[in-house]
């Protein structure tokens, strides 16, 4: 049959392309469909209707699989279902949303003599059955149920796409540099290979990796990381490596980073740090040959995406014998520089805006602004920490000064040499150890005046001199009494 058959309804809900030459069939859709204002379209060939699914968009193919002199429905029901699943296996590999719906006899018996509802879950799930006897309202109801399970995971994938595309959106800023590193992020999503991240302290190596995952399609797998930094050798080991433990009653295995991140992506931040002999393992495992845990057990890892960041010259250490050459060959199989800060100085205002915003949210404080005096002094700053450094400076001025705008002799103290990019007000303290910060940190900004620093706190001045000479400071008056205890 080569002729078409429409029906049309004003306001359509959906749209159900039916595969089928009986006339009754026809004429069941139809009737079932217009109750819920389904579209159908009906061809006579399986090869004709997929051709149409590609050129196309249809909520649900319903495909009548009970012609016995049709090859489909001779082996449609076989014993592993080959068929039908390669029809829908089809639909998904062209990334069609469209619901696939089996009519089927009454009686749909395998080979084996097994009924088609013991298939297993996984083939079961690719499509819906609707059997005789049926009625047009029950085939209605299948349709209508297929157009809104379809319609719903068009949506889905819709706003998971939507969302990848603004991903890279969260590295703020509109300088040349910036956009390029955006373009090159959205490179990277669209690639397997490993990644290296390769960005100064502070620029964001952590951030650039997410913004990678989460555009790419390995974000349906799991997201691992690890701080090669922070581990010893044997620590890295067991992290990544895993292993297993005894307890009173067991062995308990610890599969470890690489194996918890099959599927999914594994972020080393800091792998420059990673000592020789975790070097020379690591290379082992991503080469995909046999890689053993600390106690000799075998742990089997498929489809691990690495990325890697680092903030020195990892080149350098290769050509000093400090990195293994083979491991870093596999890692850098697509590389993203991160510019530093005082290369996008027109950066510097949108970021430092940012933070302000994000720092009166977290502390409830009313909004606040940041003067033009105190926008271009921050624009002088060579800025060693880069945003990082940057987000300090904004975070620690509002936690001392509670006014509507930040000016430039606020920020001033903040961009001292000697008040790096590492001298944030840490988090996590007692409330003792956060007021000795506080008042240290006053103290340092006010050049060691007490009356300045006692009124900024709001406290006495016994009071301050009190908590100085407890934090070992001389009396005041006394030498030195203006300086930070050693």
């Amino acid at each position: 049959m080569k002729s078409e058959v429409k029906k049309s309804v004003n306001g359509s809900a959906g749209r159900v392309l039916v595969c089928s030459t009986d006339a009754d069939v026809w004429r069941a859709t139809i009737d079932g469909a217009s109750h819920f204002r389904i579209d159908i379209q009906v061809i006579g060939t399986v090869d004709a209707a997929l051709e149409l699914l590609e050129e196309q968009a249809f909520d649900a193919y319903l495909l009548d699989a009970r012609e016995t002199q049709s090859r489909l429905a001779r082996s449609a029901f076989s014993r592993q279902g080959r068929t039908v699943t390669e029809i829908a296996s089809s639909l998904w590999r062209k990334k069609l949303t469209t619901r696939l719906i089996l009519l089927v006899p009454e009686i749909s018996v395998s080979p084996s003599g097994a009924n088609i509802d013991s298939r297993s879950t996984y083939v079961s799930q690719m499509y819906d059955v609707v059997q005789q006897p049926y009625t047009t309202a029950s085939l209605g109801r299948a349709l209508f149920s297929a157009v809104q399970y379809s319609q719903l995971f068009s949506e889905n994938r819709r706003l998971k796409s939507q969302l990848r595309s603004r991903t890279p959106r969260r590295l703020l800023g509109k300088s040349p540099e910036v956009e390029r590193l955006r373009a090159r992020i959205a490179q990277a999503t669209n690639t397997d290979e490993n990644i290296m991240i390769c960005g100064e302290a502070g620029t964001g190596t952590s951030l650039v990796a997410q913004a990678i995952y989460d555009g790419s399609q390995q974000a349906r797998g799991p997201f691992g990381k690890v701080n090669c930094r922070r581990l010893s050798a044997a620590g890295f080991e067991r992290e990544l490596f895993g292993c297993r433990t005894h307890n009173s009653d067991s062995l308990i295995a610890n599969p470890g980073r690489l194996l918890l991140a099959s599927g999914g992506t594994l972020f080393l931040d800091e792998v420059d740090a990673i000592a020789m002999p975790m070097q020379r393992r690591l290379f082992r495992a991503l080469d995909k040959q046999a890689g053993r845990s600390a106690c000799n057990e075998q742990f089997d890892h498929q489809n691990v995406r690495v990325l890697a960041a680092t903030h020195v010259d990892l080149k350098e250490r290769v050509r000093k014998k400090h990195f293994r050459d083979d491991l870093y060959e596999l890692l850098n199989g697509f590389t993203i520089r991160i510019p530093p800060l005082r290369q996008c100085p027109k950066d510097i205002a949108v970021l430092a805006e940012h933070f302000l915003a994000e720092q009166t949210v977290k502390e409830e404080q009313p909004s606040k602004h940041i003067t033009l005096e105190g926008l271009r002094l921050l624009k002088l700053h060579n800025w060693p920490g880069n945003v990082r450094e940057l987000q300090i400076v904004i975070e620690n001025t509002c936690l001392l000064d509670c006014g509507p705008a930040l000016t430039a002799e606020m920020l001033r103290p903040w961009l001292a040499n000697d008040i790096g990019c590492e001298r944030s007000i840490p988090r996590g303290l007692t409330l003792r150890e956060m007021e000795r910060k506080l008042i240290e940190a006053t103290f340092t900004r006010y050049g060691g005046s007490r009356e300045r620093t006692a009124q900024s706190l709001n406290i006495g001045l016994r009071t301050l001199s009190g908590k100085l000479r407890e934090y070992g400071y001389p009396p005041r008056g006394g030498p030195g009494s203006n300086l930070r205890a050693a």
